[in-house]
């Protein structure tokens, strides 16, 4: 009997999914206390001491001593977690679990799973209101966006958003929901209150959509992606001419805006932004480069100013400029992220320091918020790395 190929088998998972359930048992693997972890997601405590790393393939969160440089402890959270909030109080974690398809309340104070609330198909990015009485949360596979009462579970509401629509931000004013659409190009801003639609902002080549943000003030959201170059033929792919990377400015006061603003040198590609953090100032952006091994420093207050005059016809030529950030304009500089693979950032005001969660060999980097210098390395387990 001829065994099925590989397209058959994603094929018939895909199907399963689909409705509702897994097709088969997957192996066991490595034993628990032994699994690599893939650190994906970092979510700080209020006084910015404690972090709540999320391990997408373990499993579970580890709770990280920022000061101590240490892991205080660990708890299950559910298959492949991928994202987590935190309650205005403290003491509730929200983690979206993908493959479960559901959101798991974990009590902090008992660091266990007290309820889960199901969700549709791929939860990944979760955001609390600043009431701590709703839940935002993107189904990635179902392509929506649904707002869940935080206390019961309740879906409260629905949305349709663009294709695997992955990470969500909320204004500061609580009014609004930007979901970045992976693989639409395009943001949806959303009423947080009904679930409304807005808008759905077209945001050029982006392609890959990662975080979105929203800064202080509530007038900026950004959003990181590739940028892909296919309004040509591919040429020079040895110069990253394929993709170029970087991130989306939107003024949201004025409907359709956006600049793209790259962090690619000419012969250094900046490949795969994944994770965003913004100083409560407003000055400063922190952009993970994951395909590079770097984070990337940018000035934000000088970004902006340099965002509000740029015209219409600018737009486009600026989104293939790979010298405008870094060269012409030093808008933004690039140092190396301590790990192999960074994806989540947190930034602990308190300290001063640049958290980022190390995918590939199961650390924490701990960056000086001002100079980027490296100033620990946070072992996540006592065993040897992947790579």
């Amino acid at each position: 009997m001829r065994r099925p190929t590989l397209a058959a088998c994603a094929l018939t998972l895909c199907l399963a999914r689909a409705a509702g359930r897994e097709p088969l048992e997957l192996p066991k693997g490595k034993p628990w206390d032994e699994s690599f972890r893939s650190p994906l997601h970092i979510r700080l405590s209020q006084d910015g001491l404690r972090a709540y790393v999320v391990n997408h393939t373990r499993g579970s969160v580890s709770i990280v001593d920022v000061r101590g440089r240490k892991v205080e402890g660990e708890f299950p959270v559910g298959r492949s977690p991928a994202h987590a909030a935190l309650s205005p109080d403290g003491k509730l974690l929200y983690v979206t679990s993908l493959r479960d398809n559901a959101v798991r309340v974990v009590d902090l104070s008992a660091r266990r799973t007290a309820r889960v609330f199901k969700t549709g198909l791929g939860p990944y990015g979760v955001e609390v209101s600043s009431g701590g009485d709703r839940l935002f949360i993107v189904e990635s596979l179902s392509d929506r966006v649904a707002i869940l009462d935080a206390a019961s579970g309740r879906t409260l509401s629905r949305t349709p958003v663009g294709r695997e629509a992955k990470y969500i931000a909320v204004t500061p004013d609580g009014e609004r929901l930007v979901a970045g659409n992976g693989l639409s190009r395009s943001v949806s801003i959303l009423d947080a209150r009904t679930g409304k639609l807005l808008e759905t902002r077209d945001i050029g080549r982006a392609s890959v959509g990662r975080q979105v943000a929203c800064a202080p003030g509530g007038r900026w959201a950004v959003a990181a992606h590739l940028v892909s170059h296919d309004e040509q033929i591919t040429t020079q792919i040895n110069r990253g001419w394929m993709h170029s990377n970087g991130f989306t400015l939107m003024d949201l006061s004025r409907k359709g805006h956006r600049l793209t603003l790259l962090l690619d040198t000419l012969l250094d590609g900046a490949a795969n932004p994944w994770g965003l953090a913004l100083s409560a100032d407003g000055r400063r952006l922190y952009v993970s480069l994951s395909g590079v091994h770097e984070v990337a420093f940018v000035d934000l207050e000088r970004t902006l100013a340099f965002a509000s005059e740029v015209k219409a016809e600018q737009v486009v030529p600026l989104e293939r400029d790979v010298e405008l950030m870094v060269e012409k304009k030093a808008f933004a500089r690039r140092v190396p992220s301590g790990g192999k693979g960074p994806r989540g950032l947190a930034l602990s005001e308190p300290l001063g320091e640049l958290l980022v969660a190390n995918y590939f060999d199961d650390t924490v980097s701990v960056l000086d918020a001002s100079s980027g210098g490296l100033k620990a390395l946070i072992p996540l387990y006592d065993k040897p790395p992947l790579l």
